[in-house]
């Protein structure tokens, strides 16, 4: 367990959380994930992660390369003129690659300006350290939100 982990493992034992404060900063999640009928379908939904444990919970907010689930691997395409994007593969066809982005933007690549396009191996798309400005109480706070969403 990382040190990060076993310290807010710990800490939100301890500390109350308020979820109201909480969903403040859950609103962040929705720029990717969808909740009921908020938020957006580029990353897993959340409902029911009110049963999720809290230490897959944190090392998912900590570290998300570490537990990748299958579709939501960082996707990267290399065009033509040497750029690259990376994001969520929201379609592969014959016509090109559509890659989305938090908040929901996606950008279309046509096919013919495509030089490679792949999974990057054990990396999630959801960005690693989403949580380091977090305060202990804003963690749990954040907490106390998601185990609201049963």
């Amino acid at each position: 367990m990382t040190t990060r982990l076993a310290h807010l493992m710990k800490v939100t034992d301890t500390l109350q959380g308020n979820a109201e404060t909480g969903k403040a900063f859950f609103n962040a999640c929705l720029m990717c994930h969808r909740v009921g009928e908020k938020g957006f379908d580029i990353a897993p939904a959340l409902d029911g992660s009110a049963h999720r444990e809290k230490e897959a919970l944190l090392t998912a907010l900590i570290n998300p390369d570490v537990a990748v689930e299958a579709g939501y691997q960082l996707f990267r395409v290399r065009k033509k003129d040497n750029t690259t994007l990376e994001g969520y593969r929201a379609a592969d066809d014959e016509t090109g690659v559509t890659i989305a982005f938090m908040g929901g933007v996606t950008v279309f690549i046509p096919k013919n300006e495509v030089a490679s396009k792949g999974f990057v191996a054990g990396r999630s798309f959801m960005p690693a350290g989403l949580i380091n400005g977090y305060t202990d109480q804003n963690v749990a706070d954040l907490l106390a939100y998601i185990a609201t969403l049963k």
